[in-house]
């Protein structure tokens, strides 16, 4: 198994902010999300540990939707942001708008 922590959003707000990530398009591809929700106080961190175990060689190429604050329960919502996953030779590659470097490439450990 590999896995990778990724923080994806820091809280600048004086309000408290639920976060919940959309792991529907994870089903079937290897990957798991132990934590897929939370809250977040004002100066605090969200980490998403995202874990690749797959029962047989395959490619994946997902987008996972984090939406704020109850946003993923009301129908034709856009996410706050979307991490794209995708596997490559060398390891999970991470691409998204949250703030980090546009692109990550995460080898093996």
């Amino acid at each position: 198994m590999t896995a990778r922590s990724l923080r994806f959003l820091t809280q600048e707000d004086e309000e408290p902010v639920h976060w919940a990530v959309d792991v529907t398009p994870l089903q079937g591809s290897g990957f798991h999300l132990p934590v897929t929700s939370g809250t977040l106080e004002p100066r605090e961190c969200a980490t998403l540990q995202l874990e690749f175990a797959p029962d047989r060689p395959m490619g994946v190429d997902v987008s996972l939707p984090i939406h704020l604050d109850g946003a993923e329960k009301e129908a034709g919502s856009k996410p706050y942001l979307t991490v794209q996953v995708r596997t490559v030779e060398s390891g999970i590659w991470l691409k998204g708008d949250f703030g980090l470097t546009p692109g990550a490439l995460l080898g093996p450990k």
